[in-house]
């Protein structure tokens, strides 16, 4: 039996520009979108573990991170749609241990 190439991701709210795998992905894989409905076409870009965040659009360096339909943090560098999300290219806005300046 075959690699399976749809991975599912929970859409919080329609403005987020992340949403979280609920499924571990490879590249190439299509996400399925679940919860909020929109209409996004994501392929998957690196392996991403169950429960992480993904770029759900293109997010430029400095741009908010939205999560929950509210900021999270900020894009410390520029990153693609279907790209993983997490303290290696964002700045938390809560957390002073992944806040960075």
């Amino acid at each position: 039996m075959g690699r399976k190439d749809i991975t599912r991701g929970f859409l919080i709210h329609k403005n987020d520009s992340v949403l979280t795998l609920l499924d571990p992905g490879k590249p190439g894989d299509k996400i399925r979108i679940v919860g909020e409905k929109k209409n996004l076409r994501i392929h998957l870009k690196e392996d991403i573990t169950l429960g992480h965040k993904v770029a759900c659009k293109d997010i430029k360096k400095g741009d908010q991170i939205i999560k929950y339909g509210y900021p999270i943090g900020f894009a410390t560098c520029n990153i693609s749609a279907g790209k993983w999300v997490h303290t290696h290219n964002i700045a938390s806005n809560y957390d002073e241990n992944v806040r960075k300046k």
